[in-house]
C-alpha cells in the first residue's frame, strides 16, 4: 500500500523543489502559508463525486492481475486514484487546466481514512503545511513550505494531541535541534543534526527528568565518551567511541 502510494506521488512529480527564496520576508512567507492552510482546511471534509463506490474493506474483491496499478478517474478540475487490486480510493488532487497536479490534495489508507493533506503549485512542489493524520482523524505531524522549500519545524503529535516532536528541517532531513517528548511533556531526547545527521553530545532523559545518557556525535557517528547513567543520577557505564565504533583507550 505504501509502496503503491509513493509510486503514484512520482507520477504527479511530488517533488521537493531546493530552490532559494526571493525576496519576501519572513511575515509574507507566513502569510502566504496561512492563505494555503485555509484554502485546504477548506476542502478537508468536502465532499465530492465519484463514479466507484466506496465499498467496506472486507467486502472487496481482489483482482491480483491488477495488484501494482492504479485507476485514474477524471472530473474536471481534479483526479481521483484508486487502487488497481481492490479500487479503494488512495488519492484526491485538484488539476490545472492542462490536467497537471495544481492543488488542494488528499491521501487515504487501505479503509479510505484520510492519512495526508496539503497543496501542489506548479511542478508538482508544495506550499502550505503538509499534515499527516492518525486513521482515527487526530492530527498526527505538520511541515510547513513555502513554493517547495521547507520553512520550519517538523511536528509529531500523540493521538491525545500532546507534542512528541520537534525538528528543526531542510531537505535533506533534520538540521538543527530535535526533541522528543515524552506524553506526559518531559523531554525524552534532546539533539542536534546536520543535514540528517547527528552532531554534538546528543542526551537522553527518564520519564522522572533524571538524565539516562550523554552520547557525542561527530558526522552522524558516535565519537567520544558515551555515558550511561541510573534513574538516580549515578553512571551506569562508561564507553569511549570512534567513528561510530567502540575503543578501549581514548
Amino acid at each position: 500500500m505504501k509502496r503503491k502510494i509513493l509510486f503514484f506521488l512520482s507520477i504527479l512529480m511530488f517533488v521537493l523543489y531546493c530552490g532559494s527564496f526571493g525576496k519576501e520576508s519572513p511575515a509574507e512567507i507566513k502569510a502566504y502559508i496561512e492563505k494555503i492552510d485555509k484554502i485546504v482546511s477548506a476542502k478537508k471534509s468536502q465532499p465530492f463525486k465519484r463514479n466507484r463506490p466506496k465499498i467496506p474493506k472486507e467486502k472487496r474483491y481482489i483482482n491480483h492481475y491488477y495488484a501494482d496499478k492504479v485507476i485514474t478517474e477524471y472530473h474536471g478540475d481534479y483526479h481521483l486514484v484508486f487502487d488497481g487490486a481492490d479500487e479503494h480510493l488512495m488519492c484526491y488532487y485538484e488539476v490545472n487546466e492542462k490536467s497537471k497536479p495544481y492543488g488542494v490534495y488528499k491521501l487515504y489508507d487501505e479503509n479510505e481514512n484520510l492519512i495526508e493533506t496539503g497543496f501542489l503549485e506548479k511542478e508538482g512542489i508544495h506550499s502550505g503545511t503538509v499534515k499527516t493524520f492518525y486513521p482515527t482523524g487526530e492530527l498526527k505531524s505538520k511541515l510547513p513550505y513555502f513554493h517547495g522549500k521547507i520553512v520550519g519545524s517538523l511536528i509529531k503529535y500523540y493521538k491525545s494531541g500532546k507534542i512528541q516532536e520537534i525538528s528543526e528541517q531542510n531537505a535533506k532531513g533534520i538540521h538543527g535541534k530535535s526533541k522528543i517528548f515524552y506524553e506526559n511533556g518531559r523531554i525524552r531526547e534532546d539533539f542536534t543534526y546536520v543535514n540528517g545527521k547527528e552532531e554534538g553530545v546528543g542526551i537522553t532523559y527518564y520519564e522522572n527528568g533524571k538524565i539516562e545518557s550523554k552520547q557525542p556525535y561527530k558526522h552522524g557517528k558516535k565519537h567520544g565518551e558515551t555515558i550511561w547513567y541510573y534513574p538516580d543520577g549515578k553512571i551506569k557505564e562508561q564507553l569511549f567511541f570512534k567513528k561510530g565504533e567502540p575503543v578501549k583507550n581514548k
